[in-house]
């Protein structure tokens, strides 16, 4: 098994922090969603696009949250192992 890798963003820091990742997050879940609808490895798509989508969520959470707001996110075992599967279908290695 691979030992987890976490990234902090601290999403207070500055006003675009925010924006960039959230934009980011959703353009990607989108453009994979899209992707699924014309490939031959849709469910690979489909799996991207959850995983960014469930990052995104993380992140509102983050900002709504009860008590003091950190803001920082922190990707889960689960959606690493996911990017890294996607990552091993073939077409996926541009990712």
């Amino acid at each position: 098994m691979t030992e987890p890798r976490t990234v902090s963003f601290d999403l207070m820091a500055d006003d675009d922090t925010y924006f960039i990742l959230t934009e980011a997050l959703g353009d990607f879940a989108s453009r994979q969603r899209s992707q699924a609808e014309n490939d031959d490895n849709a469910s690979t798509h489909i799996k991207l696009a959850e995983a960014a989508e469930a990052l995104l969520d993380r992140v509102e959470e983050a900002l709504s949250g009860p008590g003091t707001i950190e803001g920082i996110v922190a990707a889960s075992i689960e959606q690493q192992s996911v990017w890294d599967n996607a990552l091993r279908h073939p077409g996926m290695e541009g990712y």
